[in-house]
């Protein structure tokens, strides 16, 4: 669908005649491989649940090792500019997703794929959906303010108002990602204990947090 009305999409979020022929050569590629890029998340995440937080830190330094490594030999060397970025983003993602896939299909590890894994049940998908509307909601929110924002930039700075807070907002995201990581090991700490009735170790993780 997305791929379908791409054009729109990106001129909805901001994009002007300046920058739609960029943003949509390397959608093209990012929308394509989406499925990988949500799988190797999805994956490093259940690392993290399954006591192996070092392996979710091994699969993400090696999506960024090998995108960086990438980066430049297709964007300059195959002369592919902004598909070639792209392109190494998702070839990065799948290389890193080919390694967890594996870690899951060990039937030796404590949480592994096995017949009947995929076949989908309502209790757990509930679960899900209560536990996950919460941090879907916030993305949400600021997925909005920044098309608000987009808007505002495009309207009364131009296409370099919005490379700029594109730059700035990278930075500042260095930060947020201190806070990230925080809280993405609190998590499988604080649901271990919480699944174990441990509450007072369940408080004393939140604080020390």
């Amino acid at each position: 669908v997305c791929l379908l009305f791409l054009d729109p999409i990106l001129y909805f979020f901001g994009a002007t005649e300046n920058t739609i022929g960029y943003a949509r050569e390397y959608m093209q590629i990012i929308l394509v491989g989406n499925v990988a890029t949500h799988l190797y998340f999805g994956l490093n995440a259940l690392l993290r649940a399954a006591s192996k937080p070092k392996q979710a830190m091994y699969a993400t330094i090696f999506t960024v090792v090998i995108n960086t490594i990438l980066d430049p030999i297709f964007i300059w060397v195959f002369d592919m500019g902004i598909r070639g970025a792209a392109l190494a983003t998702i070839l990065a993602q799948m290389l890193a997703l080919c390694w967890q896939l594996s870690i899951f299909s060990n039937p030796k590890e404590m949480l592994h794929f096995k017949k009947g894994t995929y076949r989908l049940r309502a209790d757990i998908i509930k679960n899900i959906l209560a536990i996950g509307i919460s941090p879907f909601s916030m993305n949400a929110c600021a997925c909005i303010v920044v098309i608000f924002i987009n808007t505002a930039l495009v309207r009364y700075g131009g296409d370099m108002a919005v490379g700029a807070y594109g730059i700035a907002n990278r930075i500042a995201f260095i930060f947020v990602m201190i806070v990230m990581g925080i809280n993405q090991g609190l998590q499988p700490i604080a649901g271990y204990n919480y699944g174990a009735q441990l509450h007072s170790r369940l408080i004393h993780v939140v604080r020390l947090a």
